[in-house]
């Protein structure tokens, strides 16, 4: 089982956390009690507070729309219905384009990576079916550079974290490698995913890559693409993160809902709308907590997850490592299920 875990629950200006375990209890490494300052792997909540949320700041200061084609900024993509494919339908997970692959075994570099899902084959026309995808996430960050003219990297840090002062939500690696927590023993998930085909089929084999990582992971990304090709920084996932810096986010979201934050509310209004399906926004997934209303956030595969609720300016952040075990992990989706039916009742009762 994890061993560890750090909840925030947000209204308006109160904020209950409930945090309790250890940095570490595998691998040899050294322990300590976390707290609000330990850092997590966010996984794809990356996709949100960063990719998500520079491309709202570009569409505010009219460095891109949603709407424009990916081929504007990748020429490479102007080939069949790859020349169709917007930023909105990356955005909203209905590109096409397959929901994950190993690309590190193809692949060593992100300019290779990039040359790589331009070629890929689309599994269906753009805009028809949604399809959790990775690979329009990693495009997106993509996109980003090339707009914004530096690495994502950097980006994120001057145009979100610096103005949000999010001192210790970084790409890579964590603000204090003295204080993070660990997440599962090397890449032994991904290595079974590619031997067991499941639950994608992919064509590479585990035996054609020679570094998968057997040591317990504290400190790195634990996404096999986002570590072995991107150097921890990539669109789909590389953040570490606090639940400091994460109540500070989501009451910044809270905010904006109102009109009064750093996002311009009508840019994130279009954000939280659905998309194809009820469920997805752009960037932002959607959970409905009444009969007409809905949450917003995202979580991630290493056990994190966000939510917060505009109209009553509520918010659940929830931090965990899940897959720190030598045992069978809790699907994610279970456990997100659990704790945001609480999060639920409380905004239900609130309403």
């Amino acid at each position: 089982m994890s061993s560890c875990l750090a909840i925030a629950r947000i209204d308006r200006d109160k904020v209950e956390k409930l945090i309790s375990g250890n940095t570490s209890v595998l691998g040899g490494l050294d322990q300590r009690q976390i707290d609000e300052y330990s850092s997590f792997d966010l996984g794809s909540i990356t996709k949100v507070l960063s990719t998500t949320s520079i491309l709202m700041k570009f569409v505010e200061t009219g460095k891109l729309g949603i709407n424009d084609n990916v081929s504007k900024f990748l020429p490479t993509w102007k080939i069949g219905k790859k020349s169709e494919i917007t930023l909105r339908h990356l955005l909203s997970h209905n590109s096409g384009l397959p929901a994950w692959r190993p690309l590190y075994i193809s692949c060593s570099t992100a300019d290779e990576v990039h040359g790589y899902i331009s070629q890929i084959d689309l599994e269906q026309k753009p805009g028809k079916k949604f399809t959790y995808s990775d690979l329009g996430f990693i495009t997106l960050g993509r996109i980003i550079e090339i707009v914004g003219g530096h690495d994502l990297e950097n980006i994120f840090f001057e145009i979100i974290a610096k103005p949000l002062s999010l001192a210790s939500t970084r790409f890579k690696k964590p603000a204090d490698l003295n204080n993070v927590v660990a997440t599962s023993i090397g890449d032994s998930i991904e290595y079974k995913m590619v031997e067991s085909k499941k639950p994608y089929v992919v064509p590479e084999h585990a035996s054609d890559f020679a570094r998968w990582r057997s040591h317990a992971l504290s400190g790195e990304i634990n996404d096999g693409n986002s570590f072995h090709c991107f150097n921890g920084i990539a669109g789909h996932a590389g953040l570490f993160s606090n639940l400091r810096d994460l109540i500070s986010f989501t009451q910044e979201l809270n905010k904006s809902f109102k009109g009064e934050g750093f996002f311009d509310s009508r840019i994130l209004n279009e954000f939280l709308a659905p998309s194809l399906e009820q469920t997805q926004g752009l960037g932002f997934k959607r959970w409905l907590v009444g009969p007409e209303s809905w949450s917003f956030g995202h979580f991630g595969f290493p056990g994190t997850g966000f939510a917060f609720h505009g109209p009553n300016q509520q918010a659940l952040i929830y931090l965990t490592n899940r897959l720190h075990t030598t045992g069978e992990f809790k699907p994610m989706v279970e456990i997100w299920d659990s704790e945001f039916q609480d999060f639920s009742t409380r905004i239900a009762r609130d309403s």
